[in-house]
């Protein structure tokens, strides 16, 4: 996801019980868009990998973002306020139906690419971010936005 937006990979790893994390960068959240359009990628990289999380595993959507992904939802969260009080979405009703249609549209236009970095993940354990980039190998460039 962070590639899909034009962010840096980050190195990635899966554990034993399934769950896993991105690493970061240790650097700030600074996207090749701006204003809104930063605050939809940045809440498409926080939701996708408990999207995927919940896809593979079949559990609840619900379930991943309250146990192993509730640092993502903390965050997406924050910036659902901060689109409503910018008057950027309607409510946080409306803003978290968007961003969670943008990034289940994301999971299936890019799940090929995802299921490669999985697969690895599951053998290795641990992928640094030149590989994740090699396997994720992207099909189309990160989509433009006005």
């Amino acid at each position: 996801a962070r590639l899909h937006v034009g962010e840096s990979a980050t190195a990635t790893e899966v554990r034993p019980d399934g769950s896993g994390m991105s690493h970061g960068t240790g650097l700030p959240w600074r996207p090749e868009s701006s204003g809104q359009h930063a605050a939809w990628d940045f809440l498409l990289v926080q939701l996708s990998g408990g999207y995927a999380e919940a896809r593979v595993s079949r559990r609840s959507a619900f379930a991943v973002f309250f146990t192993n992904a509730k640092d993502d939802h903390d965050n997406a969260q924050n910036a659902i306020s901060w689109l409503v009080e910018g008057g950027y979405a309607d409510s946080g009703d409306a803003a978290w139906l968007r961003a969670e249609a943008e990034t289940r549209d994301f999971l299936k236009q890019r799940w090929q690419a995802i299921e490669r970095v999985a697969t690895a993940l599951q053998t290795a354990g641990k992928l640094e971010a030149a590989e994740v980039i090699a396997l994720a190998q992207l099909e189309s460039p990160a989509p433009q936005r006005n």
